[in-house]
C-alpha cells in the first residue's frame, strides 16, 4: 500500500524532511498521518491491497478515505470484506471514495447523506468559489465538517468551497 508518507516515517514517530515538506504542501494533519499508520497496521496482510494508494483519510464520525478509482472495488474488498474489518477495528463507519474528476462529483460523494439542493459558482477577483446549498433540516447530519470538505476540495481540485444552509 502507498500512503502520502514514506513507509521509514510509517515505522517513526518524527517525519523526515521530505515527507513534511510534502505534508505542508498538502495540508494533511497530524491525526489524518496517525490514521495512515493504523490502516497500514490493520491492512499490511492484505495481499490484494498491496498496489493501491491512500491519498486522503478524513472525517471526525465517518472515515473517508480517497484512493485512485481504480483502487476502490480493491479497498472495498469481495462482499465488502475489508471495509467490514476496518469499521469493527476502527469502531466507526468508513467510505471509500475514488479520486474525482469535478467539484459536483466529489461533494456528492463526500456529502452522500445529505441531499445537496444545488452547486452555484461565484467569480470573485480572488477567484472562483463554489457554494454548496444544503438544506437546513440536514445541518446536523453532514457526514464531514466544513472545513474537512474544503481541505479535500483544494487539495485533490484545487478548488475553493462553501456550504450554506437554506
Amino acid at each position: 500500500m502507498k500512503f502520502p508518507i514514506c513507509k521509514v516515517c510509517m515505522r517513526n514517530e518524527l517525519l523526515c524532511n521530505a515527507c513534511a515538506v510534502r505534508i505542508g504542501e498538502q495540508e494533511i494533519k497530524v491525526d489524518e498521518i496517525k490514521m495512515f499508520r493504523r490502516l497500514n497496521k490493520i491492512l499490511k496482510n492484505q495481499k490484494s491491497l498491496k498496489d493501491i494508494e491512500i491519498k486522503r483519510a478524513v472525517g471526525s464520525n465517518t472515515l473517508i478515505l480517497i484512493t485512485r478509482k481504480e483502487d476502490v472495488s480493491k479497498l472495498i474488498g469481495k462482499d465488502g470484506s475489508i471495509v467490514k474489518k476496518l469499521v469493527r477495528e476502527l469502531n466507526r463507519p468508513v467510505r471509500i471514495v475514488g479520486e474525482p474528476s469535478d467539484i459536483n462529483q466529489l461533494v456528492n460523494d463526500i456529502l452522500f447523506t445529505v441531499p445537496i439542493m444545488g452547486i452555484n459558482i461565484l467569480y470573485k477577483p480572488e477567484g472562483q468559489i463554489y457554494r454548496v446549498r444544503i438544506p437546513k433540516s440536514h445541518r446536523a447530519k453532514l457526514p464531514v465538517s466544513f472545513g474537512v470538505l474544503a481541505s479535500i476540495s483544494r487539495y485533490l481540485l484545487d478548488a475553493n468551497v462553501d456550504v450554506i444552509f437554506e
